[in-house]
C-alpha cells in the first residue's frame, strides 16, 4: 500500500530552531491508526544559486516512533547531553 498524504493527520507540531537548521517534531496518525511521532530535520539551502523558493531542504524523517521509543529517546538524550 502506497503512503497517501490526505492519510496523514497531524495531531500536533512542536519546532527546535537554531541559526542554520530546525527539527519539526509532528505528533500524527496515519488512518486513524495509532498516534506515532515524527522528527524531521530541516536545513538552510546554503546554495547561492538555489531558487529562492528552496530556501530549506528537507532531511530524511525519523518517522513512526512509538510512545515507548519516544520516552527512550529522551532518556538517552538525558543521559547525553551532558558531554556538550
Amino acid at each position: 500500500m502506497a503512503y497517501d498524504r490526505n492519510k496523514d493527520k497531524v495531531i500536533h507540531k512542536a519546532l527546535v530552531k537554531t541559526e542554520k537548521r530546525y527539527l519539526n517534531v509532528e505528533v500524527y496518525s496515519y488512518d486513524g491508526g495509532s498516534i506515532k511521532v515524527r522528527i524531521k530535520p530541516v536545513s538552510k539551502n546554503t546554495n547561492p544559486n538555489a531558487d529562492s523558493n528552496k530556501k530549506w531542504i528537507n532531511g530524511k524523517a525519523i518517522s513512526g516512533l512509538t510512545q515507548e521509543e519516544v520516552l527512550g529517546l529522551i532518556k538517552s538524550l538525558n543521559e547525553v547531553v551532558g558531554y556538550f
